[in-house]
């Protein structure tokens, strides 16, 4: 006779494969009912798919309004990004120019700190005053004629073209009362000539008559910008 105890048990075995059978079988009823289909592959893989061309149209169609949603988030996501650059792009130029603009400043100011305070008018014009070759005399240049008293030195037979230049030049002066912009340049390069040439023999010029031979031709270089009438009234005030 079996024990009470082995038919319990028994019976509580083949009740849970009973009612694990049924609950699978109303599984399978409650999803093919909805258009499933619920099992297992060959992998042992749960597999649940579309079982009517209605479900699959559906769900591919879920499918392509999810992805559009999403990708709508990830253009706004991208927008956001985009805008958080091009804000770092800003900050970084507005850094760069102020930084730029800083230094010049500093530059400036340095530069301003070398070079000290700015000469005023009263400077500016003893600067000039000192600047300035001294005058002709009326013995060394007679306005009226334009005739040149030229220095020992500068009537050398090898200055005889020059100085007939410089004549002619300061007769016309003398008749026009002023020289016209091309004639001043000629002057200047005459007298720039004859200086340098002056130059070239220094070691055997006589240093005083040296010297003076170059004040009379930066004299007359300054001339030859003065009008006569207004050269007159200066070589009076001096």
């Amino acid at each position: 006779m079996k024990s009470p105890l082995r038919i319990s048990l028994g019976f509580l075995l083949v009740a849970g494969l009973l009612s694990a059978v049924l609950a699978t079988e109303s599984r399978a009823q409650l999803f093919a009912s909805a258009g499933y289909y619920d099992g297992y592959n060959g992998d042992g893989l749960l597999v649940t798919r579309a079982t009517t061309p209605a479900e699959s149209y559906a769900r591919g169609r879920a499918d392509l309004i999810r992805s559009r949603a999403l990708a709508n988030v990830y253009d706004a996501e991208a927008a956001v990004i985009a805008n958080q650059a091009f804000e770092k792009y800003l900050d970084n130029r507005k850094k760069f120019q102020s930084t730029y603009y800083d230094l010049r400043m500093a530059n400036r100011d340095y530069r301003a700190a070398e070079r000290g305070p700015r000469p005023s008018r009263e400077d500016l014009e003893r600067y000039a005053r000192i600047s300035r070759p001294p005058r002709l005399s009326p013995s060394e240049l007679d306005e009226l004629t334009g005739e040149p008293n030229w220095p020992i030195l500068l009537r050398s037979r090898a200055f005889e073209d020059r100085r007939s230049q410089l004549e002619e030049l300061f007769d016309r002066r003398a008749v026009q009362r002023r020289l016209d912009a091309e004639d001043y340049l000629r002057v200047r390069e005459l007298t720039a000539q004859l200086k340098n040439a002056l130059k070239d023999q220094i070691r055997e010029l006589p240093p005083e008559e040296y010297v003076m031979a170059q004040r009379f031709l930066d004299g007359l270089a300054y001339e030859a910008k003065v009008p006569v009438a207004y050269s007159r009234q200066l070589a009076q005030s001096n």
